[in-house]
């Protein structure tokens, strides 16, 4: 039979059994719900548990860095994975990106220019009913001769096809589709010379 220890006094039993912690009130480190922590031997500044569950503690390894949305101002986090290919920082979600990365703000952004695959250069002019934002600089050309704007079915060609002469003395405007494609394909003649003016005085602004 094994004897059972002698203690002098409660002091000595405490030395040989130190208390527990008692549990603590405390707010968790990502949810902010209080819980009741235990003590904890990792990492911790007052030697209690951070989280309240492991889910809590799995979500905040993979959330990453705070940022602050650009355009709802809503405070989201990012990982370092998604800094690296995107930058840090920026918007809390698409529908935010594609409100406030618009205009001067949009990395593509030329001071309101580009030129499209077929080498036109294009100004922006956003017009109710269109869904692209902008217009190509030979339809701006024909627009201020005839002094009002041109219809989906009229087209503007070049005279001499090529697609950064867009002077007025170089454009033709073709009244339909069929007219265009026609002389696309070679069933009517190519234009020599400009018709903007004669446009203007029958088919312009009144």
């Amino acid at each position: 039979m094994i004897p059972l220890p002698e203690y002098k006094d409660r002091q000595h039993w405490n030395s040989v059994h130190p208390p527990l912690l008692p549990r603590k009130a405390k707010a968790c480190d990502f949810c902010e719900s209080v819980f009741n922590a235990k003590r904890s031997a990792h990492r911790s500044t007052d030697g209690y548990k951070r989280y309240c569950s492991n889910q809590c503690r799995f979500r905040a390894m993979d959330r990453g860095d705070e940022f602050q949305c650009l355009n709802c101002g809503s405070v989201f986090y990012m990982k370092k994975s998604k800094q690296d290919r995107r930058g840090p920082g920026g918007c809390c979600s698409k529908e935010c990106r594609d409100v406030y990365y618009v205009g001067a703000r949009c990395k593509g952004f030329r001071n309101g220019y580009v030129a499209n695959a077929r080498g036109e250069h294009m100004t922006l002019l956003p017009r109710q009913g269109y869904a692209g934002k902008y217009i190509g600089d030979h339809r701006l050309s024909a627009i201020k001769v005839i002094g009002r704007m041109l219809t989906r079915d009229e087209f503007v060609i070049r005279l001499d096809r090529n697609p950064e002469h867009n002077e007025p003395d170089n454009l033709f405007i073709c009244c339909s589709n069929s007219e265009y494609s026609k002389r696309r394909s070679g069933s009517l003649p190519w234009p020599v010379k400009s018709n903007l003016m004669e446009y203007a005085a029958t088919k312009g602004q009144p």
